[in-house]
């Protein structure tokens, strides 16, 4: 009988870079993004209701997408669903270059070290 079920790839390529900038660099900003597609992404926690959320702003399409994702979620967690979104995100633009810019250092070093 015919089935629609679809196998498992693995892919163990790491096609990206990870570069950590201070923080002086972006004040004076001595940074040049010169990527296809820039996005911006945070992680946050509410400090009175505890919720926590994650943000992406696509800046080359002008979009923003918030994603709550309620009270059990760190910080950390939080950073890094943002930035897993946006990659998701990306289904159509496979030959594009794209800038990920992230405020926590943890979560690009993880991403570096993977």
């Amino acid at each position: 009988m015919r089935s629609d079920k679809t196998l498992p790839e693995y892919i163990f390529d790491k096609n990206y870079t990870v570069c950590i900038t201070s923080k002086d660099d972006w004040r004076n900003q001595n940074i040049d993004i010169l990527h296809d597609i820039i996005c911006y992404t945070d992680g946050s926690r509410h400090l009175v209701t505890g919720q926590s959320g994650a943000r992406v702003f696509n800046q080359t399409l002008n979009e923003e997408h918030v994603l709550p994702l309620g009270k059990y979620s760190t910080i950390f967690q939080a950073e890094i669903y943002a930035i897993l979104a946006f990659v998701n995100s990306l289904h159509t633009q496979y030959e594009a270059s794209t800038a990920i810019c992230s405020d926590s250092p943890a979560a690009l070093k993880v991403l570096d070290t993977a």
